[in-house]
């Protein structure tokens, strides 16, 4: 079971517009974007063992960003569940709102990349 968390409409189209005019910033950006939501990610995520925190990673293609975990009850966690995780099973997420609250640095890192 994975989680997949793609972007709103607004950042996919920022991304284009950079993706035109500056390919390899953009590229520099997203590693420092993906950075950021990992560690993010990290630190809200619920702690009982540790192996979900240390388990999130980013993966990294040109241009391509991704972030999660190969630990079989992240969706679980993120998502909840009848019995499990979170009050009565509910959701804890940490991958949403990390993504959510850190989508947007990748135009200050672009600032932060430029020649």
């Amino acid at each position: 079971m994975g989680i997949e968390i793609k972007g709103d409409k607004e950042f996919k189209a920022l991304l284009q517009k950079l993706l035109a005019q500056y390919p390899e910033v953009l590229d520099m950006a997203l590693d420092d974007t993906a950075d950021a939501i990992s560690l993010a990610a990290q630190r809200i995520v619920p702690v009982d063992t540790g192996r979900l925190r240390s388990s999130i990673n980013v993966r990294r293609e040109y241009l391509a960003k991704t972030i999660g975990t190969n630990v079989e009850y992240a969706a679980f966690v993120e998502f909840g569940t009848p019995i499990g995780t979170g009050e009565n099973g509910g959701p804890m997420p940490f991958l949403r709102p990390a993504f959510q609250t850190n989508k947007g640095r990748v135009s200050e890192f672009v600032i932060a990349n430029l020649p």
